[in-house]
């Protein structure tokens, strides 16, 4: 089974679509960010003096340590005097990039669930539906992930657990990565479930979404040792190595969505595919293609034998005459694409 779902992750291009969620997960981020920025500011405009006080109150003792109640002040009066118009205008804006990772997240899923994308309006409705969705766990995600303990370095000799000293209750940080993990799995759940088209039964995504939860908690944990100990964040300067580890969490965290999907998609009973996806498109190009190829194929192989190759019609199968040595420099490809059955 694991060389199985091995086989079918590579010729799914499942690094690569990791790398493209990992971009679009990243955007989504910093849109629902801003677009509860915006609701805040809002708030702030209609709230009073003391409803003001306790929520910089509230961010100072949930943001870390370096985060000083100054900066959330300051913070605070910048939403309160934006201006009206820039807030409405940001917006649908923010709506939009938002959703933008749903779309990304459904070709992904077409792709290792087999199916044929949405309309543009029904794949967008589906996407502002899960937007709503995503916004709402968001908050329980971050913070979760804030509050969650860290495994620390004692001494130089051992790890162990510590929680988050922010918050008060020594079982509170060991409760956030509960909170965290269900919301990672309701999250993931519905969306193997709802945004490939065509559904996907409940019986086959809940393990999916289940191991994604568990390796993005998980990774929640170990990764400050991963950035102390690999990254060194500080060897390239404040903002290089930010940008540094905030690419490597996000490539992982989508890295993790690709596998959840590829298991889900082998317990509905989808195996690998004979070929890979540039293969696969090369043989379904049309026939006009498939002769340019051949002869681009046999110019770069024999070049000695300049247009000799012909190829009259679709029909008619092309000639060659005896062929001498390829140049030492020649790509060399199969005679024949391999060929490979699925799995059962």
């Amino acid at each position: 089974m694991l060389r199985g779902l091995w086989l079918k992750f590579d010729r799914d291009w499942g690094w690569n679509l990791a790398r493209i969620l990992a971009y679009a997960c990243l955007q989504m981020l910093f849109a629902v960010l801003g677009l509860q920025l915006i609701v805040l500011a809002l708030l702030l405009r209609v709230s009073g003096e003391r409803l003001q006080q306790n929520t910089v109150n509230q961010l100072t003792r949930l943001l870390p340590d370096h985060i000083t109640s100054a900066a959330v002040s300051s913070f605070e009066r910048a939403l309160q005097h934006a201006p009206w118009w820039l807030l409405l205008a940001a917006l649908p804006l923010a709506l939009w990039e938002g959703s933008r990772f749903f779309v990304v997240l459904e070709s992904a899923l077409c792709v290792i669930f087999r199916r044929q994308q949405r309309t543009f309006l029904r794949q967008n409705r589906f996407a502002f539906a899960m937007l709503l969705v995503f916004a709402a766990l968001v908050p329980v995600i971050v913070l979760s992930a804030a509050a969650a303990p860290r495994i620390v370095l004692i001494s130089g000799h051992g790890y162990a657990l510590a929680g988050f000293g922010g918050f008060g209750g020594p079982l509170l940080p060991y409760l956030a990565v509960g909170a965290g993990f269900a919301a990672n799995f309701v999250m993931l759940l519905v969306s193997y479930m709802f945004i490939t088209p065509g559904r996907v039964a409940f019986r086959a995504s809940w393990p999916g979404a289940l191991l994604a939860a568990f390796l993005v908690e998980l990774y929640v944990l170990i990764f400050p040792i991963y950035v102390r100990g690999v990254l060194h964040p500080d060897h390239f300067g404040t903002v290089a190595g930010f940008v540094l580890v905030i690419l490597v969490f996000f490539f992982a965290y989508a890295l993790f969505i690709v596998v959840g999907a590829e298991v889900a998609a082998w317990r509905e009973g989808y195996r690998a595919a004979a070929r890979d996806i540039p293969t696969t498109l090369a043989l379904a190009a049309p026939p006009r293609q498939r002769r340019d190829l051949l002869a681009g194929t046999q110019q770069a192989m024999y070049p000695q034998l300049g247009d000799v190759l012909t190829l009259p019609s679709p029909s008619t199968p092309p000639t060659l005459p005896a062929l001498p040595a390829p140049a030492p420099d020649a790509p060399t490809l199969p005679s024949t694409y391999p060929v490979t059955r699925e799995l059962v």
